[in-house]
């Protein structure tokens, strides 16, 4: 398992004090990548409540992408890197899919 971060910041608001830890995980020979976040509310009287995230993100090359949306919808067309192309070695993919 590889981990990226974590990356920490806080924000004050008002009295309280708001302290966000993310990071992500990516599982060896699966297409997914976990986000999980670490939400902490401190409040001034010493009382701390955390939440805990933990979303799941399938991925998947723009083949995949292709395939899978041709299943459902009549026209898929890929794209990367935010332009009407798609590009080799793109680092992220976007899909516009007609019914």
């Amino acid at each position: 398992m590889r981990n990226l971060g974590p990356f920490v910041w806080d924000e004050v608001h008002g009295k309280e004090k708001l302290i966000i830890t993310d990071w992500r995980e990516v599982l060896p020979g699966v297409q997914k990548v976990r986000f999980k976040r670490l939400v902490q509310i401190l409040r001034p009287n010493g009382e701390v409540r955390a939440f805990f995230v933990n979303d799941g993100l399938n991925i998947y090359t723009p083949r995949e992408i292709r395939l899978l949306g041709g299943e459902v919808f009549g026209e898929v067309k890929v794209y990367s890197d935010y332009e009407r192309k798609l590009k080799e070695n793109a680092k992220r993919f976007w899909a516009v899919m007609v019914k």
